[in-house]
């Protein structure tokens, strides 16, 4: 396997000391999908150069199917372990090779920079001739890969998201243009990766705001403690914040606390455990402070996760327990039939708020998810959300289903087309609403 590859915390990896290298190199091949089972787990220790991108808290690009897909951890393509953010090494080169559709190369570059000179020389007639023969002394493009690093030390990355968005309830319908993600990532490693500063900044829509801020530390059979900023590790970390599992648990890209986090990744499993002031970031008034903890276990073709949350605030004492589930349909085996490319994701939630008044209210929240590659950078995705805001009313559950698609088209770009519907079972201004969504999404 290329040493490009590695990790960047592990000592001897060459993109430490020549991004210049890498910057001006074309990207190295990706290693195949490893097989996590019992029988390989001393396998892993020893291969831990592929260490992991997963389907902890996902993403903000690399969506958790992608993990469940194709059997990696969340830390194998994220500069933070639990997952979401800036893309590292292996992430950024995941997204250049694996994701689009097609690959946009230096020598594409080159043919439609020079297409374009020769288009206004001849008075806007196309030359292919003159921009094939002439094209080693016209415009000349190198390699397109973009490894994100600017020194041997510091890398940047970024996510951008633009949409037209549609909504229909009644005789309240709207539509609008949404700048709706701009986000810049930025990391230092120091000593060999065992140290890093991150930095995690929302820049629109409104005004800039730290989203993440930590310092981080790995120590030996990867483990890490992070301290800072950060967004706590609770469940299925899907990109749509919307979903009921994010929006109403409150662990979404929109809430982040601080505090202190350690975790632990030995063979096939993942563990974090954070300690955070439990005031979602704002002024602490919380003595006892917020415990939030995740466990997952990852195989090639399933994984299994649990998540819990309690929170003792001067206003309510909430508890929380969930657990995940990913299954890509390869597993099967079935022969003559490739279900490789479909996914399947779920989640439960239950929450439990024990008020100081003296009343309690409980909720149930389910997530299920089908994704289908229909082919290389276009995904098919089938949601299915369901919220029952009290257990002891009945009548007041809710849902929502989505479907849409995915299209990575080239490195960097992608066109994300959804339409949902939430149905109208309680008394809310949202109840039977539908919304259209149009999006690109342009991420390095």
């Amino acid at each position: 396997m290329d040493a490009r590859v590695l990790p960047l915390h592990l000592p001897g990896n060459p993109a430490l000391t020549t991004s210049k290298k890498v910057v001006n190199s074309p990207p190295p091949m990706l290693p195949q999908r490893p097989l996590y089972t019992f029988s390989h787990v001393s396998c892993l220790q020893c291969l831990a150069v592929v260490v992991i991108l997963g389907l902890w808290p996902d993403t903000t690009h690399a969506e958790p199917y992608l993990a469940v897909r194709y059997g990696y951890k969340c830390s194998q393509c994220h500069s933070n372990p639990t997952g979401g953010g800036k893309r590292n090494l292996f992430g950024t080169i995941f997204s250049q090779t694996e994701m689009p559709n097609k690959i946009v190369s230096g020598r594409d570059m080159t043919r439609l920079l020079n297409l374009s000179r020769s288009w206004f020389e001849d008075g806007g007639e196309v030359n292919t001739k003159a921009g094939s023969e002439n094209m080693a002394e016209d415009f000349s493009v190198g390699s397109t890969f973009h490894s994100g690093y600017v020194t041997d030390s510091l890398s940047l990355g970024g996510d951008f998201r633009f949409n037209y968005r549609a909504t229909f309830n009644g005789n309240n319908d709207t539509n609008s243009f949404n700048t709706t993600q701009g986000n810049l990532y930025g990391s230092v490693e120091l000593l060999d990766g065992a140290l890093s500063f991150y930095l995690d900044e929302h820049v629109a829509p409104g005004g800039a705001t730290s989203r993440e801020i930590f310092g981080l530390l790995r120590g030996p059979w990867n483990s890490y403690l992070k301290a800072g900023r950060m967004f706590l590790p609770f469940g299925l970390r899907l990109q749509d914040d919307t979903a009921f599992i994010r929006e109403v648990t409150g662990f979404n890209f929109g809430v982040q606390d601080v505090g202190v986090e350690v975790g632990l990744e030995p063979g096939p499993w993942s563990m974090s455990l954070a300690v955070s002031n439990g005031s979602q970031g704002s002024s602490d008034n919380n003595t006892d402070k917020q415990v939030t903890g995740l466990v997952s276990f990852i195989q090639r073709y399933w994984r299994l996760g649990a998540q819990s949350t309690w929170n003792n605030t001067p206003g309510a004492k909430r508890v929380a327990v969930g657990a995940f589930a990913g299954v890509n349909l390869g597993a099967l085996k079935i022969p003559r039939l490739d279900l490789e490319p479909v996914t399947l994701l779920g989640e439960i939630d239950h929450i439990v708020d024990d008020f100081r008044s003296g009343s309690m209210q409980r909720q149930l929240l389910l997530y299920g998810a089908i994704n289908y590659e229909i082919l290389k950078g276009l995904n098919l995705k089938f949601t299915y959300d369901f919220a029952d805001p009290d257990m002891s009313e009945s009548n007041d559950s809710f849902i929502r289903a989505s479907t849409g698609f995915e299209y990575t088209m080239t490195q960097f770009t992608q066109l994300r087309v959804f339409y949902r519907f939430r149905d109208a079972t309680r008394n809310n201004p949202r109840d039977g609403e539908s919304m259209l969504d149009f999006e690109i999404h342009l991420f390095f």
